[in-house]
């Protein structure tokens, strides 16, 4: 079982320490640090740290994309490009070190056509191998559908591979229609999807309800609970939650739910499951064990 990601909205991230954020006025920096980001390649990224290539396949603006491109290469991931006109995200953080706060400032300025997307699906697929696992993660760029991401899981699933999707741009009727193996929500994107005649579910009440629910629109449920850890759910059954794991200090919370859903699929990998057949409570609970720990290992990374 091989690994892949795919990245449709890719992103330069940029973080600066500071000791105490001035408004209005120069902040001098404690360490700045710069990398090439988006959901897909964050999961390649987590993966590598710990021996499994996971090859990252990368929708990119052309006017950055060298820039993007160099820095993945000097990170060791693999990656394999369809760039387009414009420029790649560029998401900026200020990591407060004295107040423990987290400020970005975010610039968007790149677009794409569901072409585009099928072209670079189409990419993928020439790799894959029935058994392997393709992340679909991350937002979508300017000018692409939801039909797009359906259209590339029937692609995928065409070959035998597992659908993992974790896209927040898709509402229930497009999961639906793309069927993925598991989807990986957050707690505000799971009461989105499951807002329905304008009930909005209470998503504190009932977490693991929550999760159930959600297994109507995948095989298998991640739910992120951020600081509270996560919960795993499957229509076969299963259903385990588990607490965050404990860290000294957060720098930043972003790419945590990347890393949990790299280190869930690390342990099913390490595990030899082959997706014949559902996961089991025992290693659905050895799998979110890994996903918390790799989510806390990102969180108290210094930025």
């Amino acid at each position: 079982m091989k690994i892949f990601t795919l990245t449709l909205n890719p992103v330069i991230d940029t973080h600066f320490a500071v000791s105490g954020l001035r408004i209005g006025t120069e902040n001098f920096t404690r360490s700045m640090v710069r990398s090439a980001a988006g959901k897909g390649v964050n999961i390649s990224r987590a993966l590598l740290r710990h021996g499994v290539i996971a090859p990252a396949f990368v929708l990119s603006g052309a006017n950055s994309a060298d820039i993007y491109a160099n820095m993945l290469f000097d990170a060791g991931i693999e990656a394999v490009f369809h760039t387009v006109p414009g420029n790649i995200r560029e998401y900026v953080s200020i990591n407060d070190l004295s107040g423990e706060t987290e400020t970005r400032v975010c610039y968007r300025d790149f677009s794409a056509c569901d072409d585009d997307v099928l072209l670079i699906g189409s990419m993928l697929t020439e790799r894959l191998s029935a058994g392997d696992i393709v992340c679909i993660s991350g937002g979508l760029p300017y000018g692409v559908s939801p039909d797009a991401v359906a259209a590339l899981s029937d692609l995928f699933r065409s070959r035998g591979a597992y659908v993992v999707i974790d896209c927040a741009a898709l509402d229930a009727d497009s999961l639906r229609r793309s069927e993925p193996w598991l989807i990986k929500p957050n707690l505000s994107e799971a009461r989105a999807l499951l807002c329905i005649c304008g009930e909005l579910p209470d998503i504190d009440a009932d977490r693991s309800g929550i999760a159930r629910r959600l297994t109507e629109l995948a095989q298998n449920v991640l739910l992120s609970l951020g600081p509270d850890g996560a919960i795993f759910a499957s229509r076969a059954g299963a259903l385990v939650s588990l607490p965050a794991v404990p860290i000294s200090h957060c720098y930043s919370t972003v790419g945590a739910g990347d890393n949990l859903l790299a280190g869930f699929l690390f342990a099913l990998s390490a595990a030899g499951f082959s997706g014949n057949e559902s996961i089991s409570a025992s290693l659905a609970e050895t799998a979110l064990r890994s996903g918390l720990t790799f989510a806390a290992e990102q969180c108290s990374e210094k930025r």
